[in-house]
């Protein structure tokens, strides 16, 4: 995201030179922002055990790793297809040709992405096991058996 240019606009006037604008620009400033931020904690979840025991602690998702990668990849995701759309505005407003091989690119990956973590996040939901209650119910000869067999000496003779 960071190293392949967003688009590149080439102006009808041949005497004008093209543009590359990258995601770092200020043309995308409170999208590109909100995207590094989560990230940025997409990277911190899957590589710092101190950041996972700090969001596990406030935030919860102890049980499923899996959805909180999916909810910041989704996220990352959406963002990224806005400026996408906000792209597709100016080649149908305006007369300047854009190419978008960095962003398709990259949308590409992120969306194989998400598929994969939504693969992982179903095939973890299924191979969750429910918490089940086992009631144990002793009759007073088993108790008293139970007792009996529990109380030895010290060398295994009975006390």
């Amino acid at each position: 995201m960071i190293i392949l240019p967003v688009v590149k606009i080439s102006p009808v006037d041949p005497a004008v030179p093209s543009r590359l604008i990258f995601l770092i620009s200020g043309a995308f400033g409170k999208t590109a922002f909100m995207l590094f931020i989560s990230l940025l904690a997409l990277i911190g979840w899957n590589m710092s055990f101190r950041f996972k025991n700090f969001v596990t602690a406030y935030f919860g998702f102890k049980e499923n790793e899996s959805l909180f990668n999916f909810g910041l990849l989704w996220l990352i995701t959406t963002l990224y297809i806005s400026i996408g759309d906000t792209i597709a505005i100016f080649t149908e407003t305006t007369s300047v040709q854009v190419t978008r091989f960095g962003y398709n690119t990259v949308l590409l990956l992120l969306l194989v992405w998400l598929i994969l973590t939504l693969v992982s996040l179903i095939k973890k939901a299924k191979s969750m096991s429910k918490n089940t209650i086992v009631n144990i119910v002793e009759t007073p000869e088993q108790r008293v058996s139970k007792a009996q067999n529990t109380v030895k000496g010290l060398f295994g003779d009975k006390a």
